[in-house]
């Protein structure tokens, strides 16, 4: 029950991040720079943020895959049941895509502004990395609370339980001798319109002439005397 509640919190932790860092990417500014030209006698500041549209647009391609980390922690938190251990990985992959992107457009506003007098970097460079590793975080931890399907679904229903047994009681297993096939008698057939030894009537005689008797005779067929 702890697992499976905790589960909710910590996609809305990732959520929180994910926001943090969205947000402060497109409200602040990510660096700026500052020039002054000695023979005018002036100072330009420069800087990289919600006054650029192009600033704004180049940002939002970067963060492609913080819209996608985000909507799979906005599914997670509604009903991380509907997630796969696949679901979340890929949602952690992408928050780390996203961290890499935003360390690599620090190194290329850094070359690009070396020329300057002053730089420095802005909120949105600063708060975008705190929130992107705070997602990574909270990824991380949800993805150790899903396992593989297979072991999900043994996990949650469990082995099937014997039908008709009080738990605790083993069912009976014949011993090897009584289950192994007992070899049947055979019995030896007799061919159709053949009497069978043992139900051939006893044989009946004359008693006057010996002659061999019928079956339900009167009267001997030889002599002619009459049976008892």
């Amino acid at each position: 029950m702890t697992e499976t509640t905790s589960r909710p919190a910590l996609f809305v932790g990732a959520m929180i991040g994910g926001v943090v860092a969205l947000a402060v990417l497109f409200l602040t500014d990510f660096g700026g720079w500052y020039n002054y030209y000695y023979y005018s006698g002036t100072s330009v500041w420069s800087y990289i943020g919600v006054d650029s549209p192009i600033s704004l647009v180049g940002i939002a391609v970067v963060c492609i895959p913080l819209f996608f980390a985000l909507s799979v922690t906005l599914k997670g938190a509604q009903n991380p049941d509907s997630l796969t251990m696949q679901q979340v990985n890929r949602a952690l992959m992408a928050s780390v895509i996203q961290l890499v992107l935003i360390l690599v457009a620090g190194v290329v506003f850094v070359v690009a502004v070396s020329g300057s007098d002053d730089w420095w970097f802005g909120t949105g460079f600063y708060g975008s990395v705190i929130g992107v590793f705070m997602m990574m975080i909270f990824l991380r931890m949800a993805k150790q609370q899903y396992t593989t399907p297979a072991q999900q679904g043994f996990l949650q229903y469990g082995p099937p339980a014997p039908m008709y047994i009080q738990p605790g009681v083993q069912p009976y297993a014949p011993p090897p001798a009584y289950a192994a096939q007992q070899p049947q008698p055979q019995w030896p057939t007799v061919p159709a319109g053949v009497t069978a030894p043992g139900q051939i009537p006893p044989s009946r005689f004359c008693s006057q002439c010996g002659q061999p008797l019928a079956s339900g005779a009167m009267f001997c067929e030889m002599c002619g005397a009459r049976l008892r």
